[in-house]
């Protein structure tokens, strides 16, 4: 087979896993979005108290995934040595740590009130949101399991579940969204806290439809999942952390950089922070693509390296970085060329044009950098290799990035532009550290491959 063969059979492998998983998060996102159209009709103190409320949601969801993204090299590396009882043990051993996750979060959010007042966030708004985080928390298992068993199935090659059952909840939402926050149908009317019912609910069906799944598919017996012991193995969860941990640092690490340039802008003008609503919500929605392919990349690099073939994990993560550039390429062009039309889906208001377009030129570089950066931390993420792309993701975006965006935003003429050019070099300097470390870990390591008997 020549080179340009083993590529393009590679690239197809990658596409055919990749596009599943593109599809579960763009619909996941989607029902955030629907969720703020329909509070959005109970009025601005309605949607600033689920904003308020997602903030911290978000950030302990991150947490929880990113400590559980280590399940996707942990299976997919055992998957690809073909040895299917480390897979079921794997698994088992991932749902206790997605436990002790789940009755963290619900410990937080029950303080929800006492972490907003802390953040001096506006009173008026807290009881609605600690409502909305104490309702919500009753779903939190059945998210957290949900994404223990998404990590298994994408492991094992099979993705399309992950996009049905997404599916799914996605249009459970859209029913159940309108039924509880305005109390059709004879039920009550809940408001912000019908959302969290129907997030809560839709958790749960959610889960339960993939634990069916994974419980009676036939190519799921060879794992075993609940015939193997269930014993807590302190080696497998001593494995899920140290890759988990460093991943989940990273995750949160960008985005409380994004969330800081936003607190950046908040000081300065209305039109300036509505503007970069707008760009950020639009990059935000596009990064699901590349987020998509960067589980698929990390996954064929998994299973590559467990067969023990380093050359196809190279081939991997070469197609990776090729891939992301063609798909962040469009999203490019389309920011760079067309932001008129991007900024009217958001709003009429014609004073926020010219800023807004600004911002969105802006992120057209955006979305070439943080494609490669989100691709390259999957590819490490594969690898198993985790601490060295967090250390080089705070030092990217907290000691490079955000006092750019600081320093360009109050001591140039830049003004609110100033944060996305900072955003941009952070995201950029975190894509080449991220490189580098892939191509000295095929040069110059021996990529040691963990097994657990």
């Amino acid at each position: 087979m020549t080179f340009r063969e083993t590529h393009f059979k590679e690239a197809k492998k990658t596409l055919r896993l990749a596009w599943p998983i593109m599809g579960a998060q763009l619909l996941w996102v989607s029902m955030v979005f629907v969720d703020s159209i329909m509070v959005g009709r109970l009025g601005a103190e309605a949607l600033g108290s689920i904003a308020m409320a997602g903030t911290i949601n978000g950030f302990f969801y991150v947490f929880s995934i990113g400590i559980l993204s280590s399940m996707g090299p942990i299976v997919s590396h055992a998957f690809g040595a073909v040895r299917p009882d480390e897979i079921g043990r794997a698994v088992r051993q991932g749902f206790r740590v997605a436990i002790v996750l789940s009755v963290f979060q619900i410990l937080m959010f029950q303080l929800g009130d006492v972490i907003l007042r802390a953040l001096g966030q506006q009173e008026a708004l807290i009881p609605v949101a600690h409502e909305y985080l104490q309702v919500i928390s009753w779903g939190i298992p059945a998210q957290v399991g949900f994404v223990c068993l998404r990590q298994y199935t994408e492991a094992i090659g099979d993705s399309l579940p992950s996009v049905i059952v997404v599916g799914i909840g996605a249009l459970l939402n859209v029913i159940l969204d309108p039924i509880l926050i305005f109390g059709f149908l004879g039920f009550p009317r809940l408001e912000v806290a019908g959302a969290a019912y129907a997030t809560a609910i839709l958790s749960w069906v959610m889960f339960f439809t993939m634990l069916f799944y994974v419980t009676v598919g036939r190519r799921y017996q060879a794992y075993g999942l609940w015939k193997g012991p269930w014993r807590t193995d302190w080696k497998m969860i001593g494995e899920i952390l140290r890759i988990g941990v460093p991943a989940s640092g990273s995750m949160l690490s960008e985005m409380t950089f994004f969330g800081a340039t936003t607190l950046i802008i908040g000081t300065m003008t209305a039109s300036a922070l509505a503007s970069h609503q707008i760009a950020i919500n639009a990059a935000s929605f596009l990064f699901m693509i590349p987020l998509g392919l960067s589980f698929a990349v990390s996954i064929r690099i998994g299973q590559t390296l467990g067969a023990g073939n380093r050359k196809g994990a190279e081939v991997v993560g070469t197609n990776g970085y090729i891939l992301v550039l063609l798909l962040q390429s469009m999203s490019a062009v389309l920011f760079l060329f067309f932001p008129e039309l991007i900024v009217r889906v958001y709003t009429n208001d014609l004073s926020l044009m010219d800023l807004a377009v600004s911002m969105l030129r802006i992120a057209g570089i955006f979305q070439l950098v943080d494609g490669l950066q989100v691709v390259g931390i999957g590819i490490l993420r594969g690898m198993k290799d985790t601490k060295v792309p967090f250390l080089a993701s705070l030092f990217a975006f907290w000691l490079i990035g955000f006092p750019l965006s600081w320093y360009l935003s109050f001591h140039t003429t830049v003004g609110a532009k100033g944060c996305w050019w900072g955003m941009v070099v952070g995201l950029s300097l975190a894509s080449a550290l991220h490189y580098f470390r892939f191509r000295h870990l095929h040069c110059h390591s021996d990529l040691r491959i963990t097994h657990h008997s």
